[in-house]
């Protein structure tokens, strides 16, 4: 969660420095300018907070793998074995998420949300993206962090 905090204490700073700029434009176009640079930082950052919970997710669901490969039983290990698990990279991230709690549950439910969102910012579709409230979404990517398990 290190990385996550890093991000978030720039995050702080970065959008401190482009509030303060934009509350002292001296003029409309100005004060606009600087408000849609605010919008392109908060995607960014939230882009970058997302890639450390899906980093998160990734190496859990590693862990997992590996755990349940390693079972005596054959019946118990046969699920885990399956070529594409090698390369986590080919199987769905919500199906990732979903090894790691509850379908339908509040924490997966969050991902979800999270993930339609870091795809509209990722696959440029911004008019789709709704304002961000960065500091509601910090604490949504820590809540589940925390309850992931693998």
């Amino acid at each position: 969660m290190r990385g996550l905090q890093q991000i978030w204490s720039a995050y702080v700073e970065a959008n401190g420095y482009l509030q303060t700029r934009e509350r002292a434009a001296p003029n409309a176009t100005d004060r606009e300018r600087w408000a849609r640079l605010r919008v392109i930082n908060d995607q960014a950052y939230f882009a970058m907070m997302f890639a450390c919970l899906q980093d998160r997710i990734d190496e859990l669901c590693r862990r997992l793998v590996s755990r349940k490969t390693q079972q005596r039983s054959w019946r118990a290990r046969r699920r885990w074995t399956w070529p594409k698990l090698k390369d986590l990279e080919r199987v769905p991230f919500m199906e990732r998420v979903s090894w790691l709690v509850k379908t339908g549950g509040t924490e997966y439910n969050a991902v979800k949300d999270l993930y339609d969102t870091r795809c509209d910012i990722a696959h440029g579709a911004f008019a789709r993206v709704r304002p961000l409230n960065i500091p509601s979404f910090y604490q949504q990517i820590r809540a589940v962090w925390r309850a992931l398990r693998p």
